[in-house]
């Protein structure tokens, strides 16, 4: 048998692409070199179909469970290097798993930090990180939930090295009328001036790392192709400074107090328009 020929199945998992089409690891049985004398070292033969550059190959060991082990392993870092890796459109387990399920290779993080599309798998982790990031601005899970549901081309995670280590939440509304902390939208406006930012949280191991100033431009872009000019947010626990540097101005008027005042006393409406 060739060495990139599966023979006996021995395991087999079923990823899916963002567009419904599925990804097929197969994993065949390790057996010796047939041109190695004794004690022979060993390949695991494996196939990955679904992905525009499919992979049938082997990988050697010194026995069959070395042989396994490593096998594993390179099919994890070859899923992540893969281009629809790299994109973020595998999933396994609704996304839930990190490396697909496939044991991580020590020094090599197959998920470089970045930015991608939030989906429902991820709203415990966004509810986990906004206890943590923001204990004194509580909001139930539904609002989060409620955000992706009606726009969620606005909602992103960061992904840290073991997992959503950062989030934001955003959507088309209308300026200088920013909804109060823990309220439910029901509904996007019909004619919306603004991107509205609301709510970004980030873990201490995601700050300094140019996330914030990343998912900015994302939005810009974002903004621009909504055919809106201009983002919003609301600026709590002294961060004005922060989004002053990332190009934000103080908008505040005595008109918005009211709402202003369900997210704290210091809470400021801040504004960025788009050149």
């Amino acid at each position: 048998m060739a060495r990139h020929e599966l023979g006996e199945i021995i395991a087999t998992r079923e990823l899916v692409l963002r567009d419904g089409t599925p990804v097929i690891v197969s994993i065949g049985k390790p057996l010796p070199f047939p041109d190695d004398p004794p004690p022979a070292n060993y390949f695991c033969p494996y196939s990955i179909t679904g992905l525009k550059e499919p992979r049938h190959s082997h990988v050697g060991g010194v026995d069959a469970v070395q042989a396994l082990e490593l096998t594993l392993k390179l099919i994890g870092v070859l899923l992540a290097a893969s281009e629809e890796g790299k994109r973020g459109d595998i999933r396994w387990l609704d996304g839930a798993a990190r490396n697909y399920g496939f044991p991580p290779v020590p020094g090599l993080q197959s998920h470089p930090p970045r930015w991608r599309p939030m989906t429902r798998a991820d709203l415990a982790a966004v509810a986990h990180i906004a206890a943590i990031v923001h204990p004194d601005y509580p909001e139930d899970p539904a609002i989060a939930a409620e955000r992706l549901a009606l726009d969620p081309t606005g909602c992103f995670v960061f992904d840290g090295a073991d997992g959503p280590a950062a989030y934001l939440l955003s959507h088309r509304w209308i300026d200088a009328a920013p909804p109060a902390l823990d309220t439910h939208l029901h509904a996007l406006p019909a004619h919306p001036d603004v991107w509205y930012i609301h709510d970004i949280a980030l873990l201490p191991e995601t700050r300094g790392r140019g996330a914030a100033r990343a998912i900015v431009e994302e939005l810009d872009t974002l903004a621009r192709a909504h055919g809106l000019h201009r983002i919003a947010l609301v600026a709590v626990n002294n961060s004005v400074p922060f989004w002053t540097r990332h190009g934000f101005t103080d908008a505040t008027t005595p008109a918005l107090a009211e709402k202003l005042a369900t997210y704290g006393g210091d809470a400021r409406y801040m504004t960025r328009d788009l050149i």
